[in-house]
């Protein structure tokens, strides 16, 4: 197999990955309505660091107009959120070009059928790593918590979500989407709450609206179950309730696949194999760059102890989480 084969099988499985992944996620985002994030900045590095003022404490005090006592100063400082870069890749994947020639097939089109199911199964991936790491975060922090398990049986309920919400206090109307498994949307569809229309799909990832303009996010991704052996085995489900920009997954354009034809075999075989990375960010948080370390695995992206909160008030956090079974 001469070189410009193997050129020709990578342009078209790197055409195929780009023109998916790029369309899927332009519709996820618009879907979404900007509480997942997902877009290309090619961070150099194994962290992001961006800095912005923190929220000054007690800006605002009862001024006496007929003293002149000298009033204590409060500090206008700079707080850091820090992005982590993850490396992700494909294992080898093998055809051979004569299977192809037997049956008078182009072989390029593995390269196509290669690049679009590896774009289906990065957003997939990639919106998995980004729940983790987000309820990993909140889960930190008790407050924007809340167990519906503790309640009866667990399930979840249109009342469980309200009282996730109020987690926020005044600031509950920052929730713009619930992000949970497809089987509390099945609970809350029994409760005919939502009863909309369905926006986007893609794979195994669904994004819905009920009748109250409310968004779902409905994707059975693993992060968002944690079962526990029986028996019987039971399983707790994390519903994220999330804010504009409450995670931000950053591509890093480093997409690049190796295709190689080694001699030495009765029928020649060509296996594929690709690699990229990109940086996930949750907002009010930064990740620890010292207990975390770099290109972290999923054990340690989803440890809540590897994100430090950023912020003042946890209303500014990504959101809240509702526990249920």
């Amino acid at each position: 197999m001469a070189l410009s084969d193997l050129q020709v099988y990578s342009e078209y499985a790197h055409s195929a990955f780009t023109e998916v992944d790029t369309q899927n996620t332009a519709a996820f985002n618009e879907a979404a309505r900007g509480t997942i994030v997902l877009r290309a900045l090619e961070n150099q590095g194994n962290f992001a660091h961006e800095s912005f003022f923190a929220q000054i404490s007690n800006l605002v005090r009862v001024r006496n107009p007929n003293s002149i006592t000298a009033v204590a100063s409060v500090p206008l400082t700079q707080a850091e959120a820090v992005s982590v870069k993850v490396a992700r890749g494909t294992p080898p994947v093998s055809f051979e070009r004569s299977n192809f020639e037997w049956i008078k097939q182009n072989p390029a089109d593995a390269g196509v059928a290669y690049g679009t199911q590896m774009a289906k199964a990065a957003l997939a991936e990639k919106l998995n790593s980004a729940l983790g790491a987000t309820y990993a975060a909140l889960a930190t922090e008790g407050t924007n918590v809340f167990n519906n398990t503790a309640i009866g049986p667990g399930t979840v309920t249109w009342d469980a979500l309200v009282s996730g919400q109020g987690k926020m206090g005044d600031a509950s109307q920052s929730i713009a989407a619930w992000v949970m498994h497809s089987k509390n949307m099945t609970d809350i569809q029994k409760l005919a709450y939502a009863n909309g229309s369905q926006l986007f799909t893609f794979q195994n990832v669904n994004v819905m609206q009920d009748g109250m303009g409310r968004i779902f996010v409905v994707t059975d991704a693993p992060s968002l179950v944690a079962t526990v052996p029986g028996p019987p085995a039971v399983s707790t489900y994390h519903i994220l309730g999330l804010t504009e920009n409450a995670v931000v997954v950053e591509d890093n354009g480093d997409f690049w696949t190796n295709f190689s034809t080694p001699n030495g075999t009765d029928t020649l075989r060509t296996t594929m194999q690709s690699e990229w990375s990109y940086n996930v960010g949750v907002k009010g948080f930064k990740w620890d760059v010292t207990n975390g370390g770099s290109a972290p695995v999923n054990s340690a992206l989803f440890l809540g102890t590897n994100w430090d909160k950023t912020v003042t008030s946890n209303k500014a956090l990504a959101g809240v989480v509702v526990e249920a079974r």
